[in-house]
Parts: structure tokens; C-alpha cells; sequence
């Protein structure tokens, strides 16, 4: 019975320490994903921002034809530096 005290004394005595450090280091992990994952949401929703299809001349805003010229690029990523956008508020400007 000595014995075995003395086992799960020095079993203990590594043990809670590893566990410490451990939970510790789990925790950190876990706040550094939640880090990651927020600043890739922020990154990406500030991408996606930067498509100008809805201020786009061409742009119908309909679902079966989204824009006149490049249908199948509208609303999209390869929208962004599209070369036919033409600003709806600058042809109101030069109409009238």
C-alpha cells in the first residue's frame, strides 16, 4: 500500500504540471484558429467588395441574365478589374 502511494504521488506530482502546460497550450490554439479563421473572414468580405457589377451599366439585375456584356463574370471575383465597367452615376452625369 506504501508503494503504491508513493506511485501516484510522483505520478502526480508530472502529472498536473503536463496537464497545466497542456490545457494551456490547447486554449492558446484554439484562440489562435479563431484568430485565423476572423481575419481570412475579414480578407475575403473585403474581396468580395470590390466587385462593381452592382454599379455597372450593363448590370440588369436579374437573375437569368446579370449583366448584358459578361454574363457568366458577373458577380464574381473575375468581375473585379472587369474592362467594360462603365459607372451608372458617371453616364447620368454625361446624359444630361
Amino acid at each position: 500500500m506504501l508503494v503504491l502511494r508513493s506511485i501516484l504521488y510522483l505520478v502526480q506530482l508530472w502529472l498536473v504540471p503536463i496537464c497545466f502546460v497542456a490545457a494551456w497550450v490547447l486554449t492558446g490554439m484554439l484562440v489562435w484558429s479563431l484568430w485565423v479563421i476572423l481575419r481570412n473572414i475579414v480578407q475575403r468580405s473585403q474581396q468580395l467588395h470590390q466587385i462593381p457589377c452592382a454599379n455597372c451599366r450593363f448590370f440588369s439585375d436579374s437573375y437569368h441574365l446579370k449583366c448584358t456584356i459578361h454574363p457568366i463574370e458577373a458577380l464574381t471575383e473575375h468581375a473585379i478589374n472587369c474592362g467594360d465597367y462603365e459607372d451608372v452615376h458617371s453616364q447620368a452625369r454625361r446624359v444630361s
